[in-house]
């Protein structure tokens, strides 16, 4: 396949629409997005009837991996192809090349009949202040959000808003490397992304060195699922780090729930890394 540009990170795939070009480790995140959603709906089932999704990073639907003619589903189609499904879709970008481009791969995968897949064209505060009026009544419903990000865009207090008095667990891309290349800036929407500015001085201590042994990295995941419990979500996880080749840490995907089960299906699907191999702690 030979891709052509379209602009904004954007190339046209296989199938005439647009999709992302992206790096070799795009793939490992992808992988870890569809086991947790098959997990969370296979084991789910027969307990709730709704299960919702939510992604309002939701892109084309298709990513290229850079350099090569390799193309992968992106995580609204892998939740969507998951063999047991979620009842209802709540999806968002901001582009609408890239919301038209999704639209019309969800529509050929041909969901069951009664699937609710709902569409919003927003920044991702404003589109989940708008899901959040859609979504089934919580008494009796279960959902599963991935925020994928890439940078800081979007406030903690969306997600303390949208999890209020609900059962959903949390995918987090949470851009360790994105932080740690800017954390000279003064950036008002970074303090919005940590809920505050408590995470600063003991964060720019660590990237000074002035706390031995202390890691930069550590410092700022601490700090965010500190925030995390604070909104209910007890059982959390940080340990899935994604690096680039030169094997420097980018993201981590942070995973929260307020059931242990949760995290017991979020251990088991990332126990091992896509090529096989253990997963190392942070």
């Amino acid at each position: 396949m030979t891709s052509r540009s379209r602009g904004q990170g954007l190339v046209i795939a296989s199938d005439e629409l647009p999709a992302l070009e992206v790096a070799e480790h795009t793939k490992e995140k992808e992988f870890v997005i569809e086991r947790i959603a098959g997990i969370f709906n296979a084991g789910m089932r027969n307990l709730w009837n709704r299960r919702y999704y939510i992604d309002p990073f939701a892109g084309p639907g298709m990513c290229l991996i850079k350099g090569t003619a390799t193309e992968i589903d992106g995580s609204p189609i892998l939740a969507a192809k998951s063999r047991a499904k979620f009842t209802d879709y709540f999806l968002a970008d901001k582009s609408p090349d890239c919301l038209d481009a999704l639209e019309k791969r969800i529509t050929r995968l041909a969901l069951p009949e009664q699937t609710s897949v709902h569409y919003y064209q927003d920044d991702a505060d404003m589109a989940v202040s708008r899901i959040s009026k859609d979504l089934p009544p919580a008494r009796s419903s279960l959902g599963l959000a991935v925020f994928d990000p890439w940078g800081w865009d979007f406030s903690f207090a969306t997600i303390a808003n949208l999890s209020e008095r609900r059962r959903l667990d949390l995918v987090i891309n949470f851009p360790i490397g994105y932080i740690k290349r800017n954390w000279e800036k003064e950036l008002p929407k970074l303090d919005m992304f940590m809920n505050g500015t408590s995470y600063k001085e003991p964060f720019q201590a660590a990237m000074r060195r002035e706390t031995p042994g202390e890691m930069p990295a550590r410092v700022l995941l601490d700090s965010y699922t500190g925030e995390l419990r604070g909104i209910g979500y007890e059982y959390i996880r940080d340990h899935v780090l994604v690096d680039n080749s030169r094997h420097r840490t980018l993201y981590c995907l942070i995973f929260a729930s307020k059931h242990e089960r949760g995290a017991d299906f979020w251990d088991k699907v990332t126990q091992r890394k896509q090529s096989g191999q253990l997963r190392m702690l942070l």
